[in-house]
C-alpha cells in the first residue's frame, strides 16, 4: 500500500456527512416550528377577535333595544335567544339587521367563512349571503352564553370561540359585564 496517497477513510468521510446533515437539518427543523407557531398565533389572535366581535354585537343589540324600546320592556329581550343556564347562540355580525341562531347544543354554533372584494376574510353563523361570495366552512366555533345577575340591571355576557389544532382542541373564552342604563334615563 502506499502510504503517501492522500484522501478521506470511510469512517471521515461519514462522520463529514452526519456533521453537514445536523448543520442543515437544526435551522429546518427550527423554520418548521416557527411557521406552525406562526399559524397557531394567528388563529389565536382570530379567536380572540371573533370573541370580541360577539361581545360588541350584544352591547350594539342591547343599546339598540334600550334606544327602541318603551319603558318596561325587558332590556335583555331582543337577546332572550342567548340568555340563561345551558343556552347557547351565535350572532351573524355580517348582515343587517343581525341574526341570533339559538341552541342548546354548545357544539352547534360553526362559523362560516367568504372572502370579500378586498381578499379579507369575513366571518358569519349560518346566514345565507348573496353572490359573488362562496361559502365555506372555518375552523372557528362561537358560542354566545349570557347569565342574568341578581341585579336585574346586570348581565354576565361569556363568549367562547374554539377550533382543532393539529395538537388538539383550543378555545378563548371572553367574559363582560353588560348593564341595563336605560333604566337610569
Amino acid at each position: 500500500m502506499n502510504k503517501n496517497r492522500q484522501g478521506f477513510t470511510l469512517i471521515e468521510s461519514l462522520v463529514a456527512i452526519s456533521i453537514l446533515m445536523i448543520a442543515i437539518a437544526s435551522p429546518m427543523m427550527i423554520a418548521q416550528k416557527g411557521l406552525s407557531d406562526a399559524i397557531i398565533s394567528e388563529n389565536e389572535m382570530t379567536a380572540s377577535f371573533l370573541a370580541q366581535d360577539g361581545v360588541e354585537t350584544v352591547k350594539n343589540i342591547r343599546d339598540n333595544t334600550a334606544l327602541t324600546g318603551t319603558i318596561g320592556q325587558d332590556w335583555l329581550s331582543e337577546l332572550s335567544d342567548c340568555t340563561g343556564a345551558g343556552v347557547y347562540c351565535n350572532i351573524d355580525t355580517i348582515i343587517s339587521p343581525v341574526k341570533i341562531y339559538p341552541s342548546t347544543d354548545p357544539k352547534v354554533n360553526p362559523m362560516k367563512t367568504v372572502r370579500d372584494a378586498n381578499g379579507n376574510f369575513l366571518y358569519f353563523s349560518l346566514g345565507i349571503l348573496n353572490p359573488p361570495y362562496v361559502e365555506q366552512n372555518s375552523i372557528f366555533s362561537r358560542y354566545i352564553n349570557i347569565v342574568k345577575s341578581t341585579n336585574p340591571d346586570e348581565a354576565e355576557v361569556n363568549v367562547k370561540v374554539s377550533w382543532n389544532e393539529p395538537s388538539g382542541p383550543q378555545s378563548i373564552t371572553i367574559s363582560d359585564f353588560i348593564y341595563n342604563y336605560s333604566a337610569n334615563l
